[in-house]
């Protein structure tokens, strides 16, 4: 007999969902910055153990805007929360918004929630019942646990939690994988992560990543050859990414390239450039483009 299921992870912008979601599968899968608002897509992760497959999926940071990127991660939210048999509520002890949390818990049902507080490390043991208390009383889920996704602190106790509660049913991926995103896409957050990274100001949140050419190894070449743009939406924007005498680019290329490398375990050619798309971000069509 054997159990899966969709675990969605929801919370507010900087919480620490998607450190746990890599914490939980020992993988660098979905990209982390202090930057608010890093993850801009929903991103998969499967961990499969004895008769259990758990299928993660991590959201953008929840929070309120009127700007067209940022309605579309909302609706990548909203999305998820239609598709799950388990919602993980993360917090951040140090900056509890429940009023907001509450919010977002009006589209769940709280029966199959649990409320994970992050960051645990930043408060005593002392205030754990308190902090409990607060959560229970002001959002009424009664499944609440502290942990630490940075030390990985009370992420197997996590798993094991999913084990038992995950419905019955088959496996809906191969016991090996760990996502299902495409080589290709995990090269475009990797160099998107590294941006966000290098960049300041508005200039991360006005970026995107677009892989032009992607070569597996072959016989004609031994490594990994990726060509990818790094899309602006002002012509302004553009010196700012290149920096000056290509400084900023290449500390961009070189950072993805060590990273692209370990997730390959092999050599990789990495260029980039950068593009300038007008407005990028506010325009519809281009946004699907995107994937967004």
């Amino acid at each position: 007999m054997t159990k899966c299921g969709y675990i969605a992870i929801i919370g507010q912008t900087n919480v620490g969902k998607s450190t746990l979601l890599n914490a939980l599968l020992g993988e660098h899968l979905s990209i982390v910055s202090p930057k608010v608002q890093t993850t801009r897509q929903r991103i998969l992760g499967i961990i499969t153990k004895d008769n259990c497959q758990m299928i993660f999926l991590d959201t953008p940071g929840y929070h309120e805007s009127s700007k067209k990127l940022n309605q579309s991660m909302l609706r990548s939210i909203d999305e998820v929360l239609l598709q799950n048999d388990m919602v993980c509520l993360v917090l951040d002890p140090k900056l509890p918004r429940l009023e907001q949390d509450k919010s977002l818990l009006q589209k769940v049902d709280r029966e199959k929630c649990i409320v994970l507080v992050n960051k645990a490390d930043l408060v005593s043991k002392e205030e754990y019942e308190s902090l409990a208390n607060k959560i229970y009383a002001e959002l009424g889920v009664k499944n609440i646990m502290f942990l630490s996704a940075l030390k990985e602190e009370g992420t197997e106790e996590l798993i094991q939690y999913f084990m038992q509660h995950l419905p019955e049913g088959p496996f809906l991926y191969p016991e090996e994988y760990y996502t299902n995103h495409t080589e290709r896409f995990l090269c475009g957050e990797i160099i998107r992560e590294k941006a966000f990274l290098h960049l300041h100001e508005e200039i991360p949140y006005s970026c995107a990543v677009e892989i032009e050419k992607f070569e597996e190894p072959s016989g004609s070449h031994s490594v990994y050859r990726i060509f990818a743009a790094i899309i602006v939406e002002r012509d302004s924007q553009k010196g700012m990414v290149i920096g000056k005498g290509g400084k900023k680019l290449k500390e961009i290329g070189f950072a993805a390239r060590k990273d692209l490398e370990l997730m390959f375990g092999t050599s990789v050619y990495l260029e980039l450039f950068v593009k300038v798309k007008q407005s990028w971000t506010k325009n519809d069509s281009q946004l699907k483009d995107f994937g967004y």
